[in-house]
């Protein structure tokens, strides 16, 4: 039997298309620094996934070796992408917190010195944008 025969394998291998769709999704969001579009990918990836758990639970979902592997090859080239992209995430995230170790060290150096009413300083926060 192939990997898409029945309706229940065909409904399974959609929700695993739909989240590798995801992953692009968040890619893009991710390289864009677009931080709504990326919270409104990440919980599609999470309907996403929790629909996918669930299609691979029906019972009336014919599995045999073949469509085992193909699913887990899948899953394990998804898993490998959103591995990448927290790491960088978090990597963004770490700069981003010594950027802002540098404004409260200016604001405090400025206050020491006399300056009453400092500026709010927002640009190059996000200099990538």
């Amino acid at each position: 039997m192939q990997p898409s025969d029945s309706p229940a394998r065909s409904a399974a291998l959609a929700e695993i298309g739909a989240l590798e769709s995801s992953c692009a999704e968040l890619e893009a969001a991710l390289q864009e620094h677009d931080w709504e579009r990326l919270d409104s990918a990440i919980g599609s990836a999470r309907r996403i996934t929790h629909s996918l758990e669930k299609e691979l639970e029906r019972e009336d979902l014919d599995r045999d070796e073949a469509f085992d592997t193909l699913v887990r090859e899948r899953l394990e080239r998804i898993h490998a992408i959103r591995d990448r992209q927290i790491v960088r995430l978090s990597a963004y995230h770490e700069e981003l917190g010594e950027r802002l170790k540098t404004f409260v060290k200016f604001k405090a150096y400025a206050r020491s010195i006399g300056a009453n009413s400092i500026p709010p300083r927002r640009a190059g926060l996000d200099s990538q944008r």
